[in-house]
């Protein structure tokens, strides 16, 4: 759900865990290749990832969709993230830039639902 997103597959091989899922991004003009790992699966239902080569090696994303009140789908989106040491005096400030993450991750999903068939995402 990444605005700078220009690009995105499932890398050849594997399906469900062990899955690596491509993403070609430009950003500031440059162009970046980022890759998540399905760690766990129920397919249809929860995805937990990794971002390969990442920073934080013990950092995962949560994904699950289940069956809401009257037909709705719910989306649950979660990070799991290590804090480095001596960042407890910077706790609002993790906090601020989150909640940042988290408003424009779901103004991405409403617009990527609202947009109309055929309509490119981005």
């Amino acid at each position: 759900m990444d605005p700078d997103i220009v690009c995105g597959f499932k890398a050849p091989g594997t399906e469900g865990v062990g899955e690596l899922q491509v993403f070609i991004s430009i950003r500031d003009g440059l162009e970046r290749v980022s890759a998540l790992e399905v760690m766990e699966e129920i397919p249809q239902e929860l995805a937990i990832t990794r971002s390969v080569g990442g920073e934080d090696p013990a950092g995962r994303g949560r994904t699950v969709l289940r069956d809401g009140d009257d037909g709705a789908t719910v989306l649950e989106h979660g990070q799991y993230f290590t804090l480095p040491a001596g960042a407890a005096g910077y706790l609002g400030e993790y906090e601020r830039q989150h909640r940042l993450y988290c408003r424009q991750y779901v103004e991405r999903v409403k617009a990527f639902l609202e947009r109309q068939p055929g309509q490119p995402v981005g």
